[in-house]
């Protein structure tokens, strides 16, 4: 959603990194520079630059530089802030407040859809179609958040120690953005979102009495798949015809992109030379194997710690999310998109935080070692105070950078 041109998301990210900075001036925040953080826009500052001094660009898409700049390391800032800050209990409020912004934004979408309201005089739809975009400004953009969302939400209302009236919830809003994908009708986000979903599932129940149950669960769910579901896609762009034009421009999108990377294999053809549908093929396009790069080392940081030695359904969500990112990203244009890297980052950041209060407290580590029964500090956060003050710590799996940690009494 756009007020005078400008994207209301980076409004509010903008006036965030603002109140952090005040509060750090005045000690009342940790905040952390990492290398990893700002190699995306590093990559696409130096991708204008040899355009413009060797190749005499005139359309150098210098918007780029911001928008993946609010996109990847000004994100990656807030959430290692609010980790060093609060601990593992504040980034799980953020994980809240991030997933019940996306519920939010499905129950609009079911509300639109039923004529409860109408969003047409604030919210402008670029398709010029029924399908729905919510606040967004594309049903793919939509699709896109509701996507990553799934599998966050199937841990929120899945996972042990949580209250029942959370749970159901969380399970309410899961509900709704299942059929605020369907409206959307994106083909990647139904095929990718819904595959997320159900693997989501399978992660939740594979840890409880109900895994019992699986193999009958699945034989029945199959059943139910293949009696509902080919019905069900026959109403969406799956079985539409003019899905095929869609896919024409798809393939003439990437073709120029294959050419353009083609002629600048190392640094791309810079950012006004833009094309291709799939994110790898914008960053080759654009930016050849160095923006490449750059971007799947800013990816690899956070999933790393998914692979920590002490693995839990939180690490495995993780590795979800960061799937159905990619799975998405190959089907679909999501470059620049805000919603991208919140989870993977948070969920990262928590889990790198709990393994260092397992080290620091081997007796703890020790009592849940071998006992399926008792939930783990990754699986169950505390959501009220601070329970593990990390306030001069740091979040980044990299050893050099710039601390920004004020003198505290």
């Amino acid at each position: 959603m756009d007020v005078r041109e400008v994207t209301v998301v980076d409004i509010a990210l903008t006036l965030a990194i603002m109140f952090s900075l005040l509060s750090w001036a005045v000690g009342g925040r940790t905040m952390h520079l990492r290398l990893w953080m700002l190699l995306p826009p590093i990559g696409s500052i130096l991708i204008v630059a040899i355009g413009v001094l060797f190749r005499q660009d005139t359309n150098v898409g210098l918007d780029y530089i911001l928008r993946i700049f609010f996109g990847t390391t000004l994100i990656a800032i807030l959430i290692n802030s609010e980790g060093a800050t609060r601990g593992a209990s504040g980034l799980m409020r953020l994980l809240h407040w991030w997933a019940f912004g996306i519920v939010v934004n499905a129950v609009i979408v079911a509300l639109t859809d039923t004529g409860t309201i109408n969003t047409k005089n604030f919210v402008n739809n670029e398709t010029g179609t029924m399908r729905a975009i919510g606040l967004a400004f594309h049903p793919n953009s939509l699709a896109f958040s509701l996507a990553i969302a799934l599998p966050v939400l199937t841990w929120l209302w899945s996972r042990p120690g949580g209250g029942r009236l959370a749970k159901f919830i969380w399970l309410g809003g899961f509900l709704v953005c299942m059929n605020a994908l369907y409206l959307a009708d994106s083909r990647a986000g139904l095929l990718v979102g819904a595959s997320a979903g159900l693997v989501g599932i399978f992660i939740a129940i594979r840890s409880t009495w109900a895994r019992l149950l699986s193999l009958p669960l699945a034989f029945f769910a199959g059943v139910a798949l293949l009696h509902y579901v080919p019905p069900l896609l026959a109403t969406t762009r799956f079985a539409n015809r003019s899905s095929a034009a869609s896919d024409s421009l798809r393939i003439q999108y990437n073709t120029a992109a294959l050419d353009a990377f083609a002629t600048h294999p190392v640094f791309g053809s810079g950012f006004g030379s833009m094309t291709g549908v799939a994110i790898p093929l914008q960053l080759l396009s654009s930016g050849g194997f160095v923006l490449l790069m750059l971007y799947t080392a800013f990816i690899a940081a956070p999933t790393l710690q998914f692979f920590s030695k002490t693995r839990s359904a939180l690490s495995n969500y993780g590795l979800l999310v960061v799937g159905t990112i990619i799975g998405f990203g190959l089907l679909n244009s999501a470059l620049t998109e805000r919603v991208t890297y919140w989870a993977p980052l948070i969920i990262a950041s928590i889990i790198k935080i709990n393994n260092r209060v397992t080290i620091d407290t081997p007796r703890a580590a020790e009592h849940c070692v071998g006992r399926p029964n008792q939930t783990s500090q990754i699986d169950v956060p505390t959501l009220h105070g601070t329970p593990f003050p990390l306030r001069g710590g740091t979040l980044s799996g990299s050893s050099t950078g710039l601390e920004m940690n004020p003198n505290r009494q």
